[in-house]
């Protein structure tokens, strides 16, 4: 997800992730499908190249790759859950601060990680990185 953000007569590009709730039945009431867009950007800091995600087996976590940043932000789903009920959703596609309230930490990876996978016991994990030509 790239949304674009206005600064000061420009645009800039912005690096997030897309969260889908599927339409379904929630007790009696019927729910919608839809995509919220949230930025996983500070700041003063980009985390572009958002390819790979996974979540931790207990469901605490998604762990979101920056292949261009060579990083992966752990995201702390409880966080995200409630910023999604405070914040408007036509709002977080454009909020730089939503990093700060919902990212626990980044984890340097080395070069360029593009998928991940956790380990069944949430122990350890892996990121892939792109085949070499």
């Amino acid at each position: 997800m790239n949304p674009l953000i206005q600064v000061a007569q420009g645009w800039i590009l912005t690096h997030g992730m897309a969260v889908v709730r599927v339409a379904g039945t929630n007790g009696a009431t019927q729910t919608k499908s839809s995509v919220t867009q949230i930025l996983l950007d500070d700041v003063d800091s980009y985390y572009a190249g958002t390819n790979g995600v996974a979540f931790t087996p207990d469901g605490r976590h998604a762990l979101v790759t920056s292949s261009e940043a060579d990083t992966v932000s752990a995201v702390d789903t409880a966080k995200l859950e409630r910023r999604l009920h405070q914040v408007p959703a036509e709002e977080l596609a454009n909020r730089l601060d939503s990093a700060r309230e919902i990212v626990e930490r980044r984890l340097e990876t080395g070069a360029n990680p593009m998928g991940i996978a956790i380990s069944p016991d949430g122990r350890s994990c892996v990121c892939r990185k792109p085949l070499e030509r």
